[in-house]
């Protein structure tokens, strides 16, 4: 009975750490005008790691700029996913192996081709996404901006 229990209370203290967040995340959503833009920022826990959802994301994604802190830059090639409830990428993959020393930027969508031209389709969300930076150290911070058509 007691093994019974032990294992028990190791399931649960596993089930519970993905649950809560890790790290801290804060947003900024900015409504000026096509697109909406939404400033995600983010400081990762001793762990070396973030997860945390966003509020409510409705829209196309037209482009996610990546800015690491320029006092608490993260390791070099650290990971960044956006997922939304179906658990998808919406970064696809893209977000992954970033700079720690340059901003940089994406068009995130599924492309498309006819055998000969190709063109990329904006992903649509509406969802809470789910933010996850791996690889990053500990207690380093970046951004993560969404521009997005609703």
């Amino acid at each position: 009975m007691k093994r019974y229990l032990l294992i028990a209370m190791v399931a649960l203290t596993c089930i519970v750490s993905f649950v809560f967040a890790e790290g801290t995340v804060s947003e900024s959503p900015q409504k000026l005008g096509n697109p909406d833009k939404l400033v995600i920022t983010w400081t990762s826990s001793t762990n070396e790691f973030v997860y945390d959802t966003t509020g409510y994301v409705r829209g196309e994604i037209k482009r996610v700029a990546f800015i690491p802190s320029t006092t608490a830059k993260p390791l070099a090639a650290y990971d960044i996913t956006l997922k939304d409830a179906n658990d998808i990428d919406i970064l696809a993959g893209e977000g992954a192996n970033l700079a720690s020393n340059v901003n940089s930027t994406i068009a995130v969508g599924v492309t498309l081709t006819d055998g000969v031209n190709s063109n990329a389709i904006p992903f649509c969300v509406n969802d809470i996404l789910k933010l996850t930076v791996t690889n990053c150290g500990s207690l380093k911070s970046g951004q993560v901006v969404l521009y997005y058509q609703p």
